[in-house]
């Protein structure tokens, strides 16, 4: 066992491209334990891609973190033509786990050669043609980081902007045990994802035999999108005209991930039930269903409000109140309107219509009343446990213009004989 702080196998960090799917792999090899970088590296010469040595400045500890080891995928194939250059002599303390949520990015971890308490994390992004310079953030254990710009340390809030072949050197206080730290790289830019990912590759002694070459794969996943919107709450109910309910739209990307700062439209299915307005506030206006919906761009998202206004409705008013039909198949168009306890109108309502005497009148679910015969019927128009009725007389006497008499002639021989007209 060594010393905490020292090294018991060292290895190179590297990412490597697979077109045309912009995977990118992460490779370690073991280095010798001779090519270990001293404790105050010289600082490189400009243009190797590490001109932001580390001041040496300590942070707070870092605290013991438990994470679950993962298998590592061994293989020999070496570094292919065109991919990213090596850190100077970067290398992993044994037991060290590096979490990278970042892909193209050259990432390493110095140790100190000897019992010193600093360690340098080294980050240097690598663009395909056509990609764009982003803002990145490393933090080491959810500590603060120290970035080093010359001789002088700034502290970063976490966050600076890094471009092709530039790299920028964190450093981190060791003191603890080394066994502990982890590094996570997110790229960023705008303050939105623009990369996903988290994998943990554990590199000592078990996990590796010497000389092999472990790789990690972490995919490339581009710009966040807006995916799909969920509106809240997806479902709803308004039992009085004027009353409100709220929405919210939330978008989210291709990974589920909240994308912030979107702006949405919304609309209402049927504003004779409810309106809605620019900030998602739903209004009643009528007793029926309704889809509320947000939208962005080209994707939606959304939800439903009922609107029961049954419960106000006091009465039911049938009009006309009387009607007269005079032929057989004449019809009457009837109409109900409901009114709740102030005598004002509910609109919206739906009502079921019944004649009281289908062999005088019948009558459709819209209200509409044939003629089926000479009589007299209530017509009733309900909803819930409300009704309201008018009256329907059929009168076909003023269509009579002879009467006939069957038979027209009959003779009765006994007292006390019986004979049908018609």
């Amino acid at each position: 066992m060594g010393h905490p702080g020292h090294l018991r196998c060292c290895r190179r960090v590297a990412w490597e491209r697979r077109p045309p799917d912009f995977h990118r792999v992460l490779r370690t090899e073991h280095l010798p334990p001779k090519q270990r970088l001293e404790r105050h590296p010289q600082r490189p010469a400009a243009g190797d891609g590490s001109e932001f040595p580390g001041s040496r400045r300590p942070i707070q500890p870092l605290p013991r973190r438990g994470r679950a080891r993962q298998p590592v995928q061994r293989t020999d194939r070496e570094p292919p033509m065109g991919a990213p250059p090596l850190m100077r002599g970067p290398t992993l303390s044994s037991g060290w786990r590096l979490v990278v949520c970042l892909v193209g990015l050259v990432a390493c971890v110095e140790p100190p050669s000897g019992p010193g308490e600093f360690g340098e994390v080294r980050v240097r992004p690598s663009y395909a043609a056509g990609e764009e310079p982003a803002t990145i953030g490393v933090t080491i254990d959810s500590a603060a980081v120290v970035v080093a710009r010359s001789s002088t340390g700034e502290r970063l809030v976490d966050t600076t902007t890094a471009y092709t072949g530039r790299a920028l050197a964190w450093v981190v206080d060791l003191h603890a045990d080394p066994e502990s730290v982890s590094i996570s790289v997110e790229l960023r830019g705008d303050a939105h994802r623009l990369y996903a990912g988290d994998t943990t590759l554990m590199v000592n002694s078990e996990s590796l035999a010497a000389g092999d070459t472990a790789l990690l794969s972490v995919a490339y996943v581009g710009p966040p999108r807006v995916a799909t919107v969920v509106v809240t709450p997806a479902a709803a109910s308004l039992t009085a005209l004027g009353a409100t309910q709220q929405f919210t739209a939330e978008a989210r990307d291709q990974h589920g991930a909240v994308v912030p700062g979107v702006a949405f439209t919304w609309a209402s299915g049927k504003p004779s039930v409810a309106t809605i307005d620019g900030t998602g506030l739903a209004t009643a206006a009528g007793h029926g269903s309704t889809t509320i919906t947000a939208t962005t761009g080209l994707v939606s998202g959304s939800a439903t409000l009922n609107v029961d206004l049954s419960s106000t409705v006091a009465t039911l008013v049938v009009t006309p109140a009387t009607a007269t039909l005079s032929t057989l198949g004449a019809t009457q168009q009837f109409r109900a309107e409901a009114r709740d306890q102030h005598g004002a109108v509910v609109p919206g309502v739906a009502f079921t219509w019944a004649s009281g005497k289908p062999s005088v009148a019948t009558i459709d679910g819209t209200g509409l009343a044939t003629a089926a015969g000479y009589g007299l019927t209530t017509i009733t128009a309900t909803t819930g446990s409300v009704s309201g009725s008018a009256t329907l007389t059929v009168d076909l006497a003023s269509t009579v213009a002879t009467v006939v008499v069957t038979p027209s002639a009959a003779t009765l021989r006994v007292l006390g004989a019986m004979q049908q007209f018609s």
